[in-house]
């Protein structure tokens, strides 16, 4: 099963059945730990999110600039922690699973 959402690196995750319509869980639940910063929306963190966040830059709802997947920490605002999460060892030049 592959798990993608808005401002995330897609992640797999194997060994869960989910054909014929249901999930097959032992736990009742799949827990997984997303990576934040994908705004470009291509799977990588590289510079082309970098270049997204630039554009959004100071902007908010209201603003016409506004990318919300540029806002990486939902505050409502594109701003230095935006950027803070995206340069983030860990994060920056991380690819997502196919």
């Amino acid at each position: 099963v592959l798990i993608r959402t808005a401002k995330y690196l897609q992640k797999g995750v194997y060994g869960v059945d989910a054909r014929n319509g249901g999930i097959a869980l032992s736990s009742g639940r799949i827990d997984v730990q997303l990576t934040v910063g994908e705004i470009y929306f291509d799977n990588r963190i590289d510079t082309r999110d970098l270049l997204a966040l630039r554009n959004a830059w100071l902007s908010t709802p209201a603003s016409p600039n506004w990318n919300p997947l540029a806002d990486l920490n939902s505050d409502g605002v594109v701003n230095g922690a935006d950027l803070i999460l995206l340069r983030s060892p860990g994060v920056w030049g991380q690819t997502g699973d196919y």
